[in-house]
């Protein structure tokens, strides 16, 4: 059986892995980690074991030649493009994992890398370029574009003919009207509602932190035109 690694150890990493065994394509070799925050040694049964900077050791000794991204918290939207981008460097190929217990229309575009779990529906004519990640139970519509590196939270809603910039993180269940235009690196919060545009690197506050701010003696933020 072929091998594969990790790169990156957030609790992602224990999901990844166990779909990855589930479908039993691959076995799983051993992750990489280069958070300092992060001190576990084992996850999900995977070995945690140094740096991406032994990617090229591994690919050397052990013959590894493919790759999965093990990040997928917001605060690490960065380095799961940067981790991406270096293992496409040293010549490893980029792992496309679909839950099985996912909806993928057969017209829908799925670049390499991309992660779909279980519950995530994908309409027709959906394009999601490479290391996207779409979280349980998320919602797209037909005829969205999602550029490279996004991460949509479980349970999200994108209506059709959304177009997402590359490295934006959409929070959990989060709902963006259809028509909407979301730029490069944005953060929308938790249960946010977007039916505007919202320009590159904005970050837009979730439900929670909107309703908190609804007391008509307090100021409402000024991007709060973008939360319904």
């Amino acid at each position: 059986m072929k091998r594969i690694i990790g790169l990156g150890a957030e609790s992602h990493a224990a999901v990844v892995i166990e779909l990855i065994q589930q479908l039993g394509n691959f076995e799983v070799a051993e992750l990489l980690n280069d958070d300092d925050s992060i001190a576990d040694r084992d996850i999900g049964g995977i070995a945690v074991c140094g740096s991406s900077e032994a990617v090229p050791r591994l690919m050397k000794d052990q013959g590894i030649r493919v790759f999965f991204i093990g990040v997928g918290s917001v605060r690490s939207r960065e380095k799961k493009r940067e981790l991406f981008k270096y293992a496409i460097s040293c010549g490893l190929t980029p792992h496309t994992v679909i839950d099985p217990g996912a909806r993928v229309s057969k017209s829908v575009r799925v670049g390499g890398g991309g992660c779909i779990l279980a519950g995530a529906v994908i309409s027709s004519k959906a394009s999601l370029a490479e290391n996207v990640t779409v979280n349980i139970g998320a919602l797209v519509e037909s005829d969205c574009i999602i550029q490279a590196h996004t991460q949509l939270g479980a349970g999200c809603y994108v209506g059709s003919r959304v177009h997402i910039g590359e490295g934006a993180y959409i929070g959990t269940g989060a709902i963006v009207q259809p028509n909407v235009h979301i730029g490069d690196n944005v953060v929308i919060g938790p249960g946010a509602v977007i039916s505007e545009d919202v320009a590159d690197g904005e970050e837009v506050r979730g439900a929670r932190q909107i309703l908190a701010v609804q007391d008509p003696t307090r100021p409402q933020p000024s991007h709060a035109r973008k939360v319904q």
